[in-house]
């Protein structure tokens, strides 16, 4: 039962198979200040020892932000002691997103299929990236 719950509560996928140029978004916060936040879009660049070097986009500073991504943990407590961890690289695939998860994005060029836009006003959300 604590492996069920972990895999409901860890975003990373199971298995993640990177190569050099594939877009990855981050799933944790690593370093706020730079603005390594969960969500944050970046191309992998490099591996050093197996880990995968992002570039990350220039969000709320004037630079990208390259860094080696190392395995974070992702655990289940009961009581104040850990029943269940899992230790994986906070990145997945990011080829594509959500019209929502774009909102507030500046996207310099994009392709979009609006053929299963199912709110009011999703269609303009898009667009206006």
């Amino acid at each position: 039962p604590y492996l069920s719950q972990l895999q409901k509560h860890c975003r990373a996928p199971t298995t993640l198979n990177l190569k050099l140029g594939a877009q990855v978004l981050l799933l944790k916060n690593i370093d706020v200040a730079k603005g390594l936040v969960n969500g944050s879009r970046g191309v992998v660049v490099d591996f050093e020892k197996s880990l995968p070097v992002v570039t990350f986009e220039a969000v709320s500073t004037s630079a990208s932000v390259t860094r080696l991504i190392g395995r974070e943990e992702w655990s289940v407590e009961i009581g104040g002691k850990k029943v269940a961890r899992r230790r994986q690289v906070p990145l997945r695939l990011a080829w594509a997103i959500s019209i929502h998860k774009s909102q507030g994005m500046t996207i310099d060029f994009l392709e979009m299929d609006l053929g299963s836009v199912f709110e009011y006003g999703q269609a303009y959300v898009a667009l206006s990236r």
